[in-house]
């Protein structure tokens, strides 16, 4: 039975007259190259060794391939095997959308080389150490990857959970909370128990973890070997009392402040304080930082950060 009369859309750039195979999915399809398709993806070769039926569908005299993936996904995953552009290894820019496409078809179709680069991309920005995460670009517009996952919020977290990537989620937790929380989290496909984990999450960073961070400003009320001690000290109480607004969205950013981007390094510049309360209290700022992004996998329920490198080793030792 031929369907062209169903007139499905031909994808643009991925129907080539001289292939012998069509592929439907969703309302979209593709003529593409059964030996392209087997040579890069073992699925695809297995699945095209089954002898067809009789009765087999056709589309324009060539046997149709039904596909139960997104056009979306298929599109992109199609356009990243056949354009090396399409697609470009990290630190090449991409976007999420395309991202979440080509990482869910070669997983489920064993393209082995494209997941690869995939988790290249989300493991760059989704670091497991400290060191890694002070390193990333900072500001919108710098790369676009980043810009596109935070965008993604949800969905990352969705995609990390599917692919069971367990090692992205402290960073995509904490991005998500970053956001101002708009009713698509409600909506989004995020599993109940992962709403649960984000909002509890935000309730602790919001709040005890903020506060944490920025203790070294009050705390000890004199330091040792201040040289102007009421000057010093008065400084530190005001500049407590206004960093504790920069948790509210619309006072310093635009985006929520949390402890990982609650103080940073421009912050020292407003300081008035003696040297050796300044080469003090960042000290005691790092401390706060590290400690913090110990218990940051454990804020959302997660295994600790050496347990999900162990997974992250097992699933993609080349990343």
């Amino acid at each position: 039975m031929d369907v062209a009369a169903c007139s499905p859309q031909k994808a643009e750039g991925l129907w080539w007259d001289d292939c012998g195979m069509v592929l439907q999915a969703g309302n979209t399809v593709y003529r593409l190259s059964r030996n392209f398709l087997a040579m890069h993806s073992p699925v695809f070769r297995d699945m095209l060794l089954l002898p067809l039926p009789e009765d087999a569908e056709t589309f324009e005299g060539c046997s149709l391939v039904r596909l139960t993936d997104t056009a979306e996904d298929a599109t992109n995953f199609f356009n990243a095997l056949a354009r090396y552009d399409f697609f470009p290894p990290h630190p090449l820019p991409t976007t999420f959308p395309i991202l979440a496409s080509v990482l869910r078809m070669s997983d489920k179709y064993g393209v082995d080389g494209l997941r690869a680069r995939a988790l290249a991309h989300l493991s760059a920005v989704h670091p497991t150490t400290l060191g890694d995460f002070r390193a990333l670009p900072s500001g919108k517009g710098e790369n676009p990857l980043i810009d596109g996952l935070y965008q993604a919020s949800a969905e990352m977290v969705v995609l990390a959970r599917q692919l069971s990537l367990d090692w992205l989620l402290p960073i995509a937790f904490y991005r998500l909370c970053e956001l101002n929380p708009h009713p698509h989290i409600f909506t989004s496909e995020l599993a109940l128990a992962d709403k649960e984990r984000w909002l509890t999450g935000l309730r602790l960073l919001e709040g005890t973890e903020n506060s944490k961070m920025i203790n070294f400003l009050w705390t000890p009320r004199t330091i040792d070997g201040c040289t102007s001690k009421i000057k010093c000290s008065e400084e530190r109480l005001a500049c407590r009392k206004e960093a504790e607004t920069w948790g509210i969205i619309g006072s310093k950013t635009a985006m929520r402040q949390l402890p990982l981007d609650l103080w940073d390094h421009g912050d020292w510049a407003r300081l008035a304080v003696c040297n050796n309360c300044l080469a003090t209290m960042m000290a005691e700022h790092s401390v706060a930082l590290s400690s913090f992004w110990d218990r940051l996998p454990a804020i959302f329920d997660l295994p600790s950060w050496s347990a999900l490198e162990q997974r992250k080793l097992s699933c993609c030792p080349t990343v």
